[in-house]
């Protein structure tokens, strides 16, 4: 068991082993738990129209259960490069991420022209 930055302990709510979380996820936790069907995320086309949105709940269950597959094919503390252009799909895997104990590599995703010259 160890202290996060609140000086807290925390048990890993995915496996129930004593691990000690990241802030990020401790606060998503919270929140979760707090704000459970409030708006965590609203995505908005050209600023203005809502497009998509996710409740702090949706946004911890889905990394949790992204976290889980990850667990079954990473190692804690293994380096996972994340070439997502979709907002929404981005932040539930760095969610994941920090949730596996994996170290988020965020990169730029491709865009189409890239995709189809390195197909040639």
């Amino acid at each position: 068991m160890r202290r996060v930055a609140s000086g807290e302990l925390h048990e890993s709510p995915l496996t129930g082993n004593v691990a000690a979380l990241t802030h990020l996820t401790t606060i998503l936790h919270d929140s979760a738990r707090r704000s459970a069907e409030q708006l965590a995320l609203v995505f908005l086309k050209d600023g203005e129209i809502a497009t998509e949105s996710l409740t702090f709940t949706a946004l911890q269950r889905s990394a949790q259960a992204l976290a889980g597959e990850l667990t079954c094919h990473f190692q804690p503390q293994e380096r996972l490069a994340l070439l997502i252009d979709h907002p929404a799909r981005f932040l539930i895997a760095f969610f994941a991420c920090q949730l596996a104990g994996l170290i988020a590599v965020p990169l730029p995703a491709a865009n189409k022209k890239q995709v189809q010259r390195a197909r040639v």
